[in-house]
């Protein structure tokens, strides 16, 4: 089995750089040959700016991605490449979190930014080349990697721009089409909205023994006013939630690991190694065993 490949943040001058561009135009893959999986902390925008034929491989999923799509890959996701051409031409842009971000405790960020993060259901967005036409995505893509390649004087602002460019395209497009969207302040009111946030925060740094209770306690809210409060606001129910959460963690470790699967249900808050492997299966397609050889097969 090839583990995953944790891609560490960027250095320029010996300190981290939070965008990285890249046009890939050169880059010659072997025909039918997987690249090893990889993730990172970025939050990665591809767009297939020339001749592209590829497979990507997200977290489970098998996705086309061709000549003039877009591509939004979340922070720490698993993905990998397999192509159908010896050389495909596609520009990439990778941007951490905090660069989107004006500041990370702030729900009026964190609802634009939370469905880019590792815990969001949905891992990937995928925009085709027809829907792109009259927009303004390639050429933010074409002026990135200008920008990175010449590096004239306040490049760095030039790239934070665009970044933010593509990234508002991004969630007003999935506003207009009710898609991936955390925007329930009239339904929900800011306050609780805001609670929820926190909770949320609280809930990921403490998965595998987190519950429902003892979520709703951390805000100082009863537990039925969460329950419904966390639905209304998140779109799905606590257990759902933190079910994808744990599920996403175990992802990691099958990868990154040999840990066998019973520890690895454990220590992700899986009571027993069965229930893992039901809850694993109903999510991905296949079982842990089958994820994790997945590409020794390839």
């Amino acid at each position: 089995m090839e583990q995953a490949i944790h891609e560490r943040v960027g250095l320029y001058h010996g300190l981290e750089f939070p965008i990285e561009c890249y046009n890939l135009h050169s880059k010659a893959y072997v025909s039918g040959k997987l690249a090893a999986p990889h993730y990172h902390e970025y939050i990665e925008f591809l767009y297939a700016s020339g001749e592209c034929d590829i497979s990507v491989w997200i977290a489970g999923e098998m996705v086309d991605f061709r000549t003039g799509d877009f591509m939004i890959i979340n922070s720490n996701t698993p993905h990998s490449f397999f192509p159908r051409l010896p050389i495909n031409n596609y520009a990439c842009i990778k941007a951490l979190p905090e660069v989107i971000y004006f500041s990370k405790s702030s729900y009026f960020d964190a609802r634009y930014v939370a469905p880019f993060l590792e815990n969001n259901l949905v891992r990937y967005q995928l925009f085709r080349k027809d829907e792109l036409a009259d927009t303004e995505i390639a050429g933010f893509f074409s002026e990135a990697i200008s920008e990175w390649k010449n590096k004239e004087y306040g490049y760095e602002v030039s790239l934070r721009s665009l970044v933010f460019r593509i990234f508002l395209w991004t969630i007003r497009r999935n506003y207009k089409m009710g898609e991936n969207v955390l925007d329930v302040e009239r339904d929900s009111g800011i306050e609780n909205v805001v609670l929820v946030h926190n909770a949320v925060e609280y809930i990921n740094s403490n998965f595998a023994t987190v519950t429902e209770a003892e979520a709703a306690s951390v805000i100082n809210m009863s537990y039925s006013h969460f329950s419904r409060t966390f639905k209304r606001v998140m779109g799905k129910s606590f257990k759902t939630y933190l079910t994808a959460t744990r599920i996403n963690a175990a992802e990691r470790m099958l990868f990154e690991t040999d840990t066998p699967i019973t520890e690895i249900a454990l220590a992700c808050g899986f009571a027993t190694s069965s229930h893992f492997i039901e809850r694993f299966r109903l999510a991905k397609g296949v079982t842990p065993r089958q994820y994790r050889q997945a590409f020794a097969e390839k």
